[in-house]
């Protein structure tokens, strides 16, 4: 019995280690990956909050050319309606 602990046992202690260096080589990349995921996640989310800035501006622009227009065009109407 001893004899075949022996044949097996070098061969069975080499898979281990390979399963342990593979298992810990497995888990340092994960961690590496889920840390750049993190850093792409705050990136975007700057990236969003700087475009909602934008946007908000762009809609108050516009708003504020709506007005001007109307403006216009009730004046250009009143001087009509006091022609006609």
């Amino acid at each position: 019995m001893a004899d075949d602990i022996k044949i097996w046992l070098p061969p069975m202690l080499t898979l281990l280690g390979t399963l342990i260096v593979v298992t810990f080589t497995a888990w340092l990349s994960t961690r590496s990956v889920h840390s750049m995921i993190g850093e792409l996640r705050q990136e975007v989310r700057g990236d969003l909050a700087m475009l909602r800035g934008e946007l908000r501006l762009d809609i108050l622009r516009i708003e504020n050319k709506l007005d001007h227009y109307a403006e216009v065009q009730a004046t250009h109407s009143e001087k009509l309606n006091k022609r006609g």
